[in-house]
């Protein structure tokens, strides 16, 4: 169960390092 939590809280944080380029990259655009 806690398992799976922390999994979901690294995959947001990847989600977010990589999500936050991509989001001002289209607002750049």
């Amino acid at each position: 169960m806690i398992k799976w939590i922390i999994i979901l809280l690294i995959v947001a944080a990847a989600a977010s390092l990589l999500g936050m380029p991509a989001l001002a990259g289209a607002a750049a655009t």
